[in-house]
């Protein structure tokens, strides 16, 4: 009887995979097809955010929204995909820029997503204290590194208890020159496999009907990671995302790199 369980549990997971591997098929199909069936960049991602969340046997999705761009545009395909079944979750910390954390307010609310403000600061000074240690100048960039991932951290354990399933931002450019805090994770990153400008250009196409001005200053606000007011992501790369998306482009589709060499398939 206990083997006849067993069984049952195994044919019940092969059963979610298939599903979830038919959803992803599927997505890939739209992706390919998007200018010949009409449909847009935000359909898909929407589509294959709703497929995920039944494939996994979630209530919802829950989006981090810090006010960025990236974000924005994950908070735009979560809301279109499971509507006031999806929550955005601001998690400021005290050494945040206010107007973050006013921008992404405006985001959720324009966008009638439902969300919940969390301060992070005060848990992030308590955990800090518990080793000895204190904010500081010297200390604004790990402290920024433990800030998102104690985000991470308080997006899985708010998602865990609704039932949720937890959506990531991450542009392409980024992700692909590791331009991100290591450890972050979430169950699905709809926007990975866009440039930064393509970002930009969604946020654009979604937000323009409902608020023009707003779509404008949005859509090119300049990148940050939001550890520090005044942080600027072009600043710190040393280099435009206008010229990062090229060039990763060349190598994510035309080379392939093992360990410290890259070997161009076409030279």
């Amino acid at each position: 009887m206990r083997d006849y369980r067993v069984l049952e549990l195994l044919l019940e997971r092969v059963q979610r995979t298939e599903k979830r591997l038919a959803a992803v098929r599927r997505a890939e199909a739209d992706w390919i097809g998007l200018t010949a069936t009409g449909t847009t960049m935000l359909d898909v991602m929407a589509t294959w955010i709703r497929d995920q969340v039944a494939a996994m046997g979630r209530d919802g999705a829950l989006v981090g929204v810090s006010g960025g761009v990236d974000s924005t545009v994950a908070a735009i395909a979560t809301q279109r995909a499971v509507g006031d079944k999806g929550l955005a979750l601001i998690l400021p910390d005290t050494a945040s820029d206010p107007k973050d954390q006013a921008d992404a307010i405006k985001l959720c609310e324009l966008l009638k997503l439902p969300y919940q403000v969390i301060p992070v600061g005060p848990g992030l000074d308590a955990l800090l204290g518990t080793m000895g240690d204190a904010r500081s100048e010297a200390r604004k960039r790990p402290v920024g590194n433990l800030a998102s991932r104690v985000r991470m951290s308080v997006q899985f354990y708010v998602a865990s208890v609704r039932n949720y399933l937890v959506v990531g931002p991450g542009d392409m450019d980024e992700v692909y020159i590791g331009y991100s805090s290591k450890g972050l994770a979430a169950d699905v990153y709809p926007i990975t496999g866009l440039h930064k400008d393509e970002v930009r250009g969604l946020a654009w196409e979604a937000l323009s009907p409902l608020d023009e001005t707003f779509a404008k200053y949005m859509s090119e606000r300049p990148a940050t990671p939001g550890f520090w007011p005044g942080q600027r992501a072009e600043q710190q790369l040393g280099m435009p995302y206008s010229r990062i998306g090229p060039a990763v482009e060349i190598m994510a589709n035309h080379c392939t790199l093992q360990n410290q060499i890259i070997f161009p398939e076409d030279v």
